[in-house]
Formats: structure tokens, sequence, C-alpha cells
């Protein structure tokens, strides 16, 4: 969540300061606006958003993990956005932080978390296929490694043993760290009925992971439970279902409140149609999300 929060920070310095240079000179207030909320905020946050859960790569190693550290990154987001949205609409009164809190905290909280979940979805994908993450864990090991010899080349005995030599400790190479890591778990015999371990004499164990459920098992329970969606296979196509779904809320929401203003419908009248279409947007959002839930947990654990 604090990786989703500091994300924030670039998205903001984009949609504020850079995207508005690139805008031809003339235009109102009113369309940079909409053309910031519908062009700049979906590709800038989505972008940063996921690059904020790429720093937990070496964490990710399946599809299903990369959609909980998503999820996370987007609620982490929201809740900074929420803050100064709440915080900007206090000008207005006390009906107004209010509606504010509750209209964003209805739709944006689960929006962001969606978005970039299916962003995070597809670089679980990544490092499934391409071992990304045991290859983040090897360059965060070797930094370690090169900053205790850094830090001992100036004097300091970081390691405690009386020497500035480095580091003194196994050095292994991306094939060792790899050979090692395949190396961790064991088979285990289960009851399918209880869900407990069975120690049978005469079985020899071997690495399987800690599914209780084998792949075949979870899709047919995630079949049995409901519609489910899986998002796509690879990370451009996961961070482009985010950038269009991001980039469809905030546009029809301007152009909804911009066909309220057209057909005359005052403010009483906007306010109505927007509070309509956004209550609209919220439930088809929440009906995608239970899919892509339903989706995401038929997945195998490993």
């Amino acid at each position: 969540m604090i990786a989703g929060m500091a994300s924030a920070l670039p998205a903001l310095i984009v949609n504020s300061f850079l995207f508005p240079l690139i805008l031809p000179s003339g235009l109102s207030d009113s369309t940079e606006m909409a053309l910031t909320a519908a062009i700049s905020a979906p590709i800038g946050e989505e972008i940063f958003k996921l690059l904020a859960v790429c720093l937990f790569l070496s964490s990710i190693r399946n599809p299903k993990k990369g959609f909980q550290v998503g999820f996370t990154v987007g609620l982490g987001f929201a809740l900074i956005e929420n803050l100064a949205y709440i915080l900007g609409s206090a000008f207005g009164g006390a009906p107004s932080m209010t509606l504010t809190a509750l209209m964003r905290g209805i739709g944006s909280i689960p929006a962001h978390g969606l978005w970039t979940g299916i962003s995070g979805f597809g670089l679980g994908y990544y490092s499934k296929t391409t071992d990304a993450d045991k290859r983040m864990k090897w360059v965060i090991n070797r930094f370690s490694i090169k900053s205790v010899d850094f830090a001992e080349n100036l004097g300091f005995d970081i390691d405690g043993d009386g020497d500035y030599s480095g580091f003194d400790d196994f050095r292994p190479t991306f094939e060792e760290m790899l050979a090692k890591d395949d190396e961790g778990s064991n088979w285990k015999l289960i009851d399918k009925k209880t869900g407990g371990e069975i120690d049978a004499p005469g079985v020899r164990t071997r690495d399987v992971g800690h599914s209780l459920v084998t792949s075949l098992d979870a899709a047919k329970l995630g079949t049995d439970a409901g519609f489910s969606i899986l998002p796509a296979k690879n990370v451009m196509g996961c961070l482009s279902i985010a950038i269009g779904g991001h980039a469809f809320w905030n546009g029809t929401l301007v152009s909804v409140e911009k066909l309220g203003d057209l057909v005359g419908l005052g403010w009483g009248g906007v306010f109505l149609l927007n509070m309509a279409w956004v209550s609209i947007l919220i439930i088809v959002l929440l009906i995608l999300a239970r899919g892509i839930f339903r989706g995401v947990r038929s997945l195998p654990a490993n």
C-alpha cells in the first residue's frame, strides 16, 4: 500500500504539469481537465502503479500472487487520491464532503484495486514463465553483497568479523541460487476429506509445492462457483485492459457531465444524471470484479 501511495506522486506531476504542456494552447480549463481525466490520468496512473508492483517482483511467483500484490498497490494509490478529493470537497461544506467520500469510497477504491490487480496478474504470468522473480532475488542479493563490500572499503565493519575484507560468505551465481530454490519444498500426501497431511510409511516424498488441490480441481471449483474471468496472459495486454477500463470510467463520466450541460439540465439535473451513471459504472465494476476474483481463485497456488 505504501508503494501505491508513493506512485501517486509521479502520476500527479504528469497530470498537473507535464501533460498540460503538450496540449494545444487556447483550450478552456474545463476542456483541459476533461482531457487530463480521460487520457493522462489513465495512462500515467496505471503505468506508475505497475512500476510500483514491479518493486515486488522478487516475491511474485505466479499470476495469483501478482493480482494480490497489484490489488493492494491499487488500494494504496486510491487512499491518497481519495484523500485529496475529499479534502478538496471540504470547501463545499459537510454535504459535499460526505457525498464525495461516499462515491469515491464505493467506486474509486475497488476500481483502482481492480485495474492494478489486472496489471499485476500479467506481471505474474511474466514472472512464472521467465523466472523473473528468481532473477530479481539474485539482483537484490548481488546488490546487498556489493553494498557490504562498498561499506567495508570505507572502513565500516558491517559483518562484524573484525576485518574490512568485504562480504565473506558464499556468493552464489544465478544458476546456483536457482538450483537452491528448486530444492525448497516437498511432496505432501493430503487427505481429501480433512485436508490434513498423511504420514504413509514407505512412501517417498518429492517436490510439488504447497497447494492442497490440483490445478484441475481448482479450475472445477472456480467453474462451479459461477462465471469467471481471467485477464490476458501478458503484461502489455493486462496494462492495456487497465488503461482502457480506467479511460472508459473517467471519459464517460466527463462526457455525461458535458451532455447534461449541452441539453440544459441545470445543476440539479446534471448532478442526478451524473449520480445515475456513476451507479451504473459501480454495478458493472462490481460484477466484473466478482468474475475476475473467481477466475483468479481458480488458479493453482504455485
